[in-house]
């Protein structure tokens, strides 16, 4: 984990754990709860990528770490949509599910030679190339601390990664391609505050739990976020989101690892009921 790294997860946890002892004593009496049955939430998702791949050659052994965005030419920033929705089917207990695109692609002449399993891009090549990667995350959570200010609670889910990529040679028919899905399970906390009955302060934390079906690697997912309830079932709000992944796969759609580090600014609108 990059030095950088550490310190958003860091901030997060601080955020997390100054919050909790405030929850324990905080009123827990027959306040009305704030927190909200269904919520849906829609809005834009600007990343900034720090980003490598490895393909291997199953005969031969390890391909090129290639560095996507200096490498390959890929843009660091790009922007999309995300999409969230919660559902508290009880007060404890509360189900969640995400998923957002994060599509590139580049064209550059190669200042080095690289292998990508079992084909050689000389330097001086012209290529393209293109990732396409689509983020689902699933959750279930229960709320080991619940009132009228603070709803805290630990996490179990999927945190599942599409990715489909390519690299050609334009005019010298060499190219290759592969794929991954990639079902990582995770482990949460999350800390959200009423800091008014219209103002909320949210923030969670996932963690790569354990291998699954010859994929493995490690996973950090924070994000810390201010909602305003402008309106009776509208809100909007605006946070921050910070993923470190390391993906490695032994089968035969794909055989390497990628590395994929991202923050994300995040601007939604959300209906509540």
């Amino acid at each position: 984990m990059t030095h950088a790294t550490a310190v958003r997860v860091s901030a997060i946890f601080c955020m997390s754990f100054w919050l909790s002892p405030c929850a324990l004593a905080a009123n827990s009496g027959t306040d009305k709860l704030p927190w909200k049955t269904w919520e849906f939430a829609l809005g834009g998702y600007l990343t900034t990528h720090d980003s490598t791949l490895r393909i291997d050659d199953s005969l031969t052994g390890t391909g090129t770490e290639i560095d996507l965005e200096n490498d390959l030419g890929f843009d660091q920033s790009i922007q999309t949509v995300r999409f969230d929705a919660r559902w508290r089917f009880k007060p404890r207990h509360r189900a969640e599910f995400s998923i957002y695109q994060l599509d590139r692609e580049a064209s550059k002449t190669l200042e080095r030679t690289i292998e990508v399993g079992d084909k050689v891009f000389p330097a001086g090549t012209l290529v393209a190339s293109e990732v396409d990667m689509t983020v689902y995350k699933a959750s279930y959570s229960y709320s080991v601390i619940q009132n009228s200010r603070f709803d805290v609670g630990l996490a179990a889910g999927l945190h599942v990664l599409d990715l489909k990529e390519s690299i050609a040679a334009e005019g010298a028919g060499i190219s290759e391609s592969s794929t991954l899905l990639a079902p990582l399970p995770v482990l949460g906390l999350h800390v959200d505050w009423a800091i008014t009955p219209s103002v909320f302060l949210r923030s969670n934390i996932d963690f790569f739990a354990v291998s699954v079906d010859s994929t493995g690697g490690r996973l950090t997912d924070g994000l810390i976020a201010l909602e305003y309830n402008a309106f009776k079932h509208f809100g909007v709000g605006l946070g921050y989101n910070y993923v470190s992944m390391l993906v490695k796969g032994d089968k035969e759609d794909f055989r390497g690892e990628i590395g994929i580090s991202y923050g994300a600014l995040m601007l939604y609108g959300k209906l509540y009921y």
